[in-house]
């Protein structure tokens, strides 16, 4: 998924652009950091036969519950004037927003199997354009509005935030990166076995999997249909919260 791309085009129209750059550079960090949590990136859990580990209505769920747990830090951080960390934290959400219309749940073993068939979700333009179009929807309708989650007091400090990305470049200490090196290498591995696995034939049905209002028939659903299925159940939890 092109973050960095589809970030700035989400927030051009909402931020100053000094801030939009900092949340796009921002947006690129759980690929990094959490390359390993499902939820992080639009996508169920698979096993290590690469079968489903967790069921589509779960998964989502979990994703839902990971944009929340987000949302309540940067209420945390708006709390403390910590235009840093909530900016980080913007570009957490932006990731996954993006990530759940490309991936759409599938699992990083169909994503493999997609990738060595030559159909990359991460490739798919229709994808993209939704991705950056859904993004743009939700910082304006829900991060801005509905949410109520930014002062204005806070929004003048935002505008006066330039050039961040060495704050968050803290966070990629010298021993976290070898951690993150050594994950991500066990992770490549397991990653490329399931593209010899289940390119033997072609994949069972029980591999593959989408959350609605996704599928593989229509993987370009309305706008209103994703905000059924994710913004407002976020919203709703965000305030129950």
């Amino acid at each position: 998924t092109q973050h960095y791309g589809n970030s700035l085009e989400a927030l051009k129209k909402t931020v100053f652009a000094p801030v939009a750059i900092a949340i796009a550079r921002a947006s690129r960090f759980p690929d990094f950091l959490d390359f390993h949590i499902p939820a992080a990136h639009g996508q169920c859990e698979n096993d290590e036969d690469g079968l489903i580990k967790t069921d589509a209505e779960a998964a989502r769920q979990n994703f839902i519950a990971w944009i929340v747990r987000h949302l309540q830090k940067i209420k945390h951080y708006v709390g403390e004037h910590n235009v840093l960390e909530v900016l980080f934290e913007l570009g957490y959400i932006l990731h996954g927003i993006q990530d759940l219309v490309v991936h759409q749940g599938q699992s990083n073993a169909e994503h493999s199997y997609n990738n060595r068939i030559l159909k990359c979700p991460d490739e798919d333009k229709d994808r993209a354009k939704l991705a950056a179009k859904v993004s743009s929807m939700f910082v304006e309708k829900y991060l801005l509005r509905e949410l109520c989650l930014f002062t204005p007091d806070f929004i003048k400090a935002l505008h006066g935030c330039e050039k961040q990305e060495h704050h968050w470049m803290g966070k990629l200490s010298i021993l976290k990166f070898a951690e993150i090196i050594t994950n991500y290498l066990k992770f490549h591995q397991a990653y490329k076995r399931y593209e010899h696995q289940l390119n033997a034939g072609v994949p069972h049905q029980s591999l593959i999997t989408r959350w609605p209002p996704f599928s593989q028939r229509r993987p370009i659903p309305h706008i209103e249909d994703i905000c059924n299925y994710f913004f407002s159940p976020i919203k709703e939890l965000f305030f129950k919260a």
